[in-house]
């Protein structure tokens, strides 16, 4: 069998991901012959990341990021990727865990009657690693449930509100003879509903009982919820309720002032809302996507929770963790309730390990740089500075035909082909802009400043090419995001209704990001005296992360390295309509209008997050002075790292309302020969993350070769509307 050439289009997880399935496979060169096309001269989409040669080669990212230890199948993939890495002797990365570190230090900003409050929350190891033990059940939905409440029980255990005593008092019946009408718990079981009776009165039992006893009765019904009676379900609720009313009627008058009872409130009233509404829409029958018509904050007000909860910080925070907000716009956060809920039950009950991990080089360094040598090595061929234009498609409007690439720079003649990385203390890594001497064009690009990661760039390119089906490829893999596609398959729209109601039905955010690098370290700067990840705080940079621990991986030279290094990021709000790409000033003016938005937002904020790294005397704000630079404050703070991810590729895909059912599989492109890969990708989790990336890659590349591969937590298709 002749071997089928594979065009990949775009180097970012799922592209590259799905070359990384394809490639494990025995036979897999006897089958294929992969070409990776890329854009601009690196190699990551969203998670590329960059070192500036004109400041101690710093890492530069996209934004702030971090990996959850609920990412099964991504750590397995980099798992496995360090299997098959041989690093250079100098290299302190040699292994997955050498990549990443455990973070479990997290701070909520709550904003209490105008004053901001931290909440410390450190979440505890579990047992395992992040990628063990893929072929392990994922936790069903009830399971989640019985989750939520053991978490819930441990909570009010470590609470200061109550006691630890769950008994009842005063020559009381025990909690279960409560529960079950003074039956012996041998006499009960679930198939004997006749024997178990509720009293109306329950009053005389503390929170803690109502929600333990709340947690025991669950476990105790059948872990299949097809056979729960609806009396069943409804004494749960009526427990939860019970205890939230007594809770309520404890403390609502001084929630604002009392920090465990508004926070208890908060997790009480959110997760009665969660069961309430799992139960009562059937998602625990129907699955997770029965419920992603709904806006998820609508979904739980219908089922109860109060506005106090909903315009809280959980709430708050999540919409921050996932940048949910269409097109950046702050005023109008969306998310699909299905997506929502599973989502936050993973991270919160389905991590290994750590709830977070940080990387401990750039994201470019730790992924991409281990998976381009290695692939390379395997025979792959990567074809840098290849932007596609369009994708064209056949008379019969079931392939993909053609694909027209404009060739955006040329490399020298004399050498073999582009060399993209640069190594950096022995880490292999990816410069902030392209080796302008490897370049026919070199000079120009650099002297005129061109990005050709950016499609308003004053740039035509040098030239253009096609590739054609059946002489340049056989198969594509569609690797770049759909807010692309109105610009380079505006064919396969008008060729498939499907594929272009999947388009239009995803939403998008830019986003923004800034890195700060100081002399002083973070005691000094009064700081958190640990890294911690903080969340939930004032837009657009509502996120940071104390990422000291990146500078030993720097080359400041001659000048003493920086202490102290933070980034930050968050949404932002552009402008409605982008201007044509024949504008070429918009990103440099938006970048500036950023900066400016960051000049405000640090003398407004910096005191409540680093009490001691503010200007002397009564002027607020951020001193200058403390960072980490050359030349004045004014000029250090110049030189720090501003970025606003405006372009198709670089945009945040969103899972909001509507939109999950409008997804598209990786190997249901609607076209014969084009496989998708990306977080756009329908998946069981369909939402922004790098997990979901590698998930859509898993399923392209068994849509692809017929094979199977391992993937936790496959599709659930319970609830899918193709129609």
């Amino acid at each position: 069998m002749a071997k089928k050439k594979l065009a990949v289009l775009g180097g970012g997880t799922g592209a590259i991901g799905t070359v990384w399935a394809l490639t494990t496979l025995p036979d897999w060169q006897e089958k294929w012959d992969i070409t990776v096309y890329q854009m601009g001269w690196r190699l990551g989409g969203k998670g590329a990341s960059g070192r500036n040669p004109y400041h101690g080669q710093r890492i530069e990212e996209h934004g702030l990021h971090v990996w959850a230890g609920f990412y099964q199948n991504a750590f397995r993939l980099m798992r496995d990727v360090y299997e098959a890495y041989e690093p250079e002797p100098d290299c302190p990365i040699k292994t997955w865990r050498d990549a990443f570190k455990p973070q479990h230090n997290v701070i909520v900003e709550e904003e209490v009657g105008g004053e901001w409050k931290h909440w410390y929350i450190n979440w505890p190891p579990t047992p395992g690693e992040p990628g063990d033990d893929l072929d392990d059940d994922p936790v069903s939905e009830w399971g989640y449930l019985l989750k939520l409440l053991d978490w819930l029980v441990d909570y009010l255990r470590n609470s200061d509100l109550y006691d630890d005593d769950c008994s009842c008092e005063g020559g009381e019946p025990s909690l279960w003879e409560v529960l079950t009408g003074g039956n012996d718990r041998e006499d009960i079981t679930p198939e004997t509903p006749e024997l178990r009776g509720f009293p109306e009165d329950l009053s005389f039992l503390k929170v803690p009982q109502l929600i333990k006893g709340a947690r025991d009765f669950m476990h105790w019904l059948a872990a299949d919820p097809h056979a729960h009676l609806q009396e069943d379900q409804t004494s749960i609720i009526r427990l939860l309720e019970d205890a939230f009313e007594k809770l309520r009627g404890e403390f609502e008058e001084e929630l604002d002032e009392n920090d465990a009872a508004r926070r208890l409130y908060f997790l009480l009233d959110s997760g009665l809302a969660t069961v309430r509404g799992m139960i009562g829409d059937a998602v625990l029958i129907r699955g997770w996507g029965s419920i992603d018509m709904w806006e998820w904050r609508d979904w739980m007000r219908r089922w109860g929770c109060s506005d106090y909860t909903l315009n809280g910080v959980l709430v708050r925070g999540i919409y921050d963790y996932i940048f949910g907000f269409p097109n950046g716009n702050l005023d109008f956060p969306r998310v699909a309730a299905g997506v929502a809920v599973h989502a936050l039950f993973r991270l919160v009950f389905g991590y290994r390990g750590s709830l977070f991990y940080f990387m401990q080089a750039g994201m470019g360094d730790t992924i991409f740089s281990p998976l381009y040598l290695v692939l390379k090595d395997r025979g792959v061929k990567f074809e840098y500075f290849n932007k596609v234009k369009n994708l064209g498609v056949d008379d019969t409007g079931e392939v993909v035909d053609s694909i027209l690439i404009e060739r955006q720079a040329t490399i020298k003649p004399e050498l073999e082909g582009y060399d993209p990385l640069i190594t950096v203390k022995g880490i292999p890594s990816w410069p902030s802009y392209p080796f302008y001497d490897q370049l026919v064009e070199g000079d120009e690009l650099r002297d005129r400043g061109i990005n050709l990661e950016s499609n308003w760039a004053d740039w035509d390119g040098v030239g253009e090419f096609t590739l054609r089906r059946g002489v340049d490829f056989d198969e594509v893999v569609l690797g770049i995001p759909p807010t692309a596609f109105p610009h380079i398959a505006s064919e396969m729209m008008e060729a498939s209704e499907r594929f272009k109601r999947m388009v239009y039905a995803q939403d998008s955010s830019p986003t923004c990001a800034v890195q700060l690098w100081f002399d002083d370290d973070r005691c000094t700067l009064g700081a958190p005296d640990e890294p911690v990840i903080t969340t939930a705080y004032i837009d657009p940079i509502n996120t940071w992360s104390d990422m000291t621990h990146l500078i030993k991986c720097e080359e400041w030279g001659d000048q003493p390295d920086p202490k102290f290094c933070a980034y930050f990021c968050g949404p932002y709000n552009a402008p409605a309509h982008f201007p044509d790409y024949s504008d070429h000033g918009f990103p440099q003016r938006e970048l500036d209008r950023f900066k400016e938005i960051c000049v405000d937002w640090f003398a407004k904020n910096t005191e409540h997050i680093w009490d001691r790294a503010d200007l002397p005397g009564p002027s607020p704000g951020l001193d200058y002075e403390l960072l980490h630079g050359e030349g004045d404050g004014q000029q250090k703070f110049d030189e720090q790292y501003f970025r606003v991810n405006l372009d198709p590729s670089e945009l945040y895909m969103l899972s909001t309302p509507g939109s999950i059912s409008m997804r598209l599989e990786a190997g249901d492109s609607q076209f014969d020969n084009v496989y998708l890969a990306g977080d756009w990708v329908y998946t069981s989790l369909s939402a922004g993350c790098i997990e979901c990336c590698v998930m859509a890659a898993l399923h392209a590349a068994e849509a692809i070769s017929g094979e199977e591969f391992e993937i936790y937590d496959r599709y659930d298709k319970r609830w899918r509307d193709d129609d």
